[in-house]
Parts: C-alpha cells; sequence; structure tokens
C-alpha cells in the first residue's frame, strides 16, 4: 500500500477487448524478412498499443516514462473448446493451463513490448515489477487484458531489496 504522502503516477490503466495472443518466435522468410509464427501475435500487440495510445492521449500524456515501472496484467483467456460443457461455475473454477491456452510469460511479452510501441515507457526493460495472471472468460465476461502501468515509488523498490534480502 502507498504510504502516507505519495502518489502513483499511473502511466495506463485500459482494458484492451478480444482474444489475447502470446509473442511468438520469429521465422526467417527469405530476403532478410521475418514474420511472428502465432496467429494474430501482431494484430493483438497492435490493438494494445492503439488502445493504450489512446487511453494515454486521453489523460494529456505524450512522452514516455523514463522511470522504473510495474506492470499488472490480468489476461481473460476464450476457454478451448470442450470446456464449455462443464457443470455451471465450473468454468470460473478452472485455471488455464491446457496445451496452446497460453504460456504466461509469451502474453506477458507482447503486452509488454505493446507498452512500449505506444510510448508507455522508453523500453521494457524499465519493467522491474510484474504480476497479474489468467482466467478463462466466461458466459458474464468477455475476453481480453486488464493492463495497469505505474511508475514505481522508491518504497516499492525498497520492498523488492527486502525480498532479495529474505532469500539470500
Amino acid at each position: 500500500m502507498p504510504m502516507s504522502g505519495t502518489q502513483i503516477t499511473v502511466v495506463t490503466e485500459v482494458w484492451v477487448p478480444g482474444a489475447p495472443k502470446t509473442k511468438g518466435s520469429l521465422d526467417h522468410i527469405g530476403d532478410g524478412r521475418v514474420r511472428e509464427n502465432v496467429a494474430g501475435s501482431t494484430t493483438w500487440r497492435k490493438l494494445v498499443a492503439e488502445r493504450v495510445s489512446a487511453e494515454r492521449a486521453r489523460r494529456g500524456l505524450a512522452v514516455p516514462t523514463l522511470a522504473p515501472v510495474g506492470v499488472r496484467v490480468l489476461f481473460v483467456l476464450p476457454a478451448p473448446v470442450g470446456l464449455s460443457d462443464l457443470p455451471p461455475g465450473g468454468l470460473a473454477d478452472r485455471a488455464p493451463t491446457e496445451p496452446r491456452v497460453g504460456d504466461t510469460d509469451k502474453l506477458y511479452r507482447n503486452v509488454l513490448d505493446a507498452l512500449t510501441d505506444a510510448g508507455a515507457y522508453r523500453d521494457d526493460n524499465q519493467v522491474c515489477k510484474l504480476s497479474g495472471g489468467k482466467v478463462y472468460a466466461t458466459d458474464a465476461e468477455p475476453q481480453g487484458a486488464f493492463i495497469q502501468c505505474w511508475e514505481l515509488l522508491p518504497w516499492e523498490i525498497r520492498q523488492l531489496r527486502r525480498i532479495r534480502r529474505l532469500i539470500a
């Protein structure tokens, strides 16, 4: 929790509807050209960047932050075929761990790159704190991703250092 008298600087906070896609590897297709090997990955990244850019423009934020940042993302993924016949409430209790649902680290990679593309920060190496998760969309929930990015406060950086000392 923020300490008294501290102000969180929100870099972006946005909901992006759609089916989140992982960032795959690049395949060489000849003549020095490459392409993403995950269908829809580039489209998803562009959509995230467009939504983040629009949200930042609405708030009058034109310059990328140079500060260390924290990023939190909740991915709401489409349920794979075959899980739709679970009893009511069953899907809400299932974690998306089936093959081809999406590796969490690759889902994050696509969003972190999109935040760079959108000008939220200069480079994703500024991300010093990362959290979130993934769940399946239920009938009452749309698919997409809720993305928050904020400048880290000094106490958050000190907290990370304390964790380091605990595991040393």
